[in-house]
């Protein structure tokens, strides 16, 4: 499967928040949304998956546009983690991360959406708090919660924003190491806005950089994540090294 942006734009009230955006994406892959504050990373994901709808371009899924799609087909499409995952009713983890089985439940659930269900919390660590209310939840782990329920969705493509923002080192790790793993085994692909370049350069296979609400730059994480381009994006000044085929980025004082 293959996913194509082509020229998006965006605005809200007149103002630009993304201008000709472009890019491909390929089942199998991880492509990490890169930029400061503001520059459109949240509203990109929501245009891609028609949450809202871009001002002008296109997004194409293998070929047919997706406006074109309803909202059912489109769920079963894509399924979106946001940033913010506050809940306004009580609801337990276990009936949280069902809830991404509701296109396939046809008014009863059955054996194999249990299972899928449990098999995600098992592997998202998730087991010991399955019956707690999510609101009772810390942040961290609330987030895991609804990273699983957009895997229990089963979806060809997966949208997320910032899944790491609210998990400490070992938690980032694991959750990530589960994502890729299920990137790459189901052949399915992943799209995430991120701010730790380290992170993106050890999980993405396609990293967009984005200034000033359009593309600064696109590629593999060799040809995009180096000093010059972190230096014109966020202002900063970093050593960027190549070990092992990772490569790290280290803050310099100003």
């Amino acid at each position: 499967m293959k996913l194509k942006v082509d020229k998006l734009g965006f605005s809200y009230e007149k103002t630009p928040i993304l201008k000709d955006i472009s890019f491909e994406t390929n089942s199998g892959e991880i492509t990490c949304l890169l930029g400061p504050n503001g520059t459109g990373k949240t509203t990109l994901l929501k245009c891609i998956s028609r949450i809202i709808p871009p001002s002008s371009g296109n997004v194409l899924v293998d070929g047919t546009l997706i406006n074109k799609m309803n909202t059912k087909e489109l769920a079963k499409l894509f399924s979106y983690v946001p940033q913010s995952t506050h809940t306004a009713f009580p609801i337990s983890v276990i009936d949280t991360v069902l809830m991404g089985r509701v296109q396939n439940i046809n008014f009863k659930v059955k054996e194999e959406d249990k299972e899928i269900v449990f098999n995600i919390l098992e592997e998202m660590n998730l087991n010991n708090i399955a019956f707690k209310n999510i609101n009772n939840l810390s942040g961290g782990e609330r987030q895991r919660v609804f990273i699983a329920k957009a895997i229990a969705q089963q979806s060809p493509i997966i949208l997320l924003d910032e899944p790491t923002s609210s998990l400490d080192m070992k938690n980032q790790l694991e959750t990530l190491e589960i994502i890729s793993s299920l990137v790459k085994e189901k052949n399915i692909m992943a799209i995430m806005s991120i701010h730790d370049l380290n992170i993106a350069s050890m999980y993405g296979d396609k990293i967009i950089m984005l200034k000033n609400s359009g593309v600064y730059s696109y590629g593999n994480t060799k040809e995009v994540i180096n000093e010059e381009n972190i230096k014109q994006v966020y202002g900063v000044n970093t050593i960027v090294k190549n070990m092992d085929e990772t490569t790290y980025t280290f803050l310099c004082k100003q």
